[in-house]
């Protein structure tokens, strides 16, 4: 028995097949999945508090509009932010990817930021990166980085054309 059990991890260690007793259980990975939503739900309602419970002390926020480290710079950024550009808008997301261990996990998804108030249509569309450790108060956001993908700006220079025509 002791052979076969070895023979066994030769074979899946040569396939590259790693047992990993380090992986994210299920209700871990849907923890993650959530406060993926949560970011975009809290920021929609305006919830600045809550949308800063998703971060740690130290985190920091990359965005095409600056990199803010730290609570109280994401707080300063947040608040412009819900009261700015994301005021009437309602981001969705889609293609939620995690991996990770016990501790510490990453998160992939993408993101279409909606105008809702007005005529409805996208205003955006977003690939989110993020990493995330499990704290005594549940899992947050270490770092996240947010990137636009590069046909909105191509959106918004063919629009300025068309205001000047």
């Amino acid at each position: 028995m002791k052979r076969i059990l070895i023979l066994t991890f030769v074979l899946l260690t040569a396939f590259g097949v790693k047992a990993s007793a380090q992986s994210l259980k299920p209700n871990d990975e849907l923890a993650v999945m959530k406060i993926c939503q949560k970011f975009a739900t809290l920021q929609d309602d305006g919830n600045l508090n809550g949308y800063l419970d998703l971060y740690t002390e130290n985190a920091v926020v990359s965005n095409p509009f600056g990199t803010f480290t730290g609570k109280d710079q994401i707080k300063t950024f947040t608040t412009g932010y819900i009261n700015g550009f994301a005021k009437g808008k309602r981001h969705m997301l889609t293609n939620i990817l995690v991996d990770g261990n016990g501790r510490k996990a990453t998160a992939v998804w993408d993101m279409f930021v909606m105008e809702v108030k007005e005529i409805p249509m996208i205003v955006a569309t977003v690939r989110n990166t993020a990493e995330l450790e499990k704290t005594a108060a549940g899992w947050k956001f270490t770092r996240y980085k947010g990137s636009i993908d590069d046909g909105f700006s191509k959106v918004q220079e063919k629009m300025k054309k068309m205001e000047n025509q």
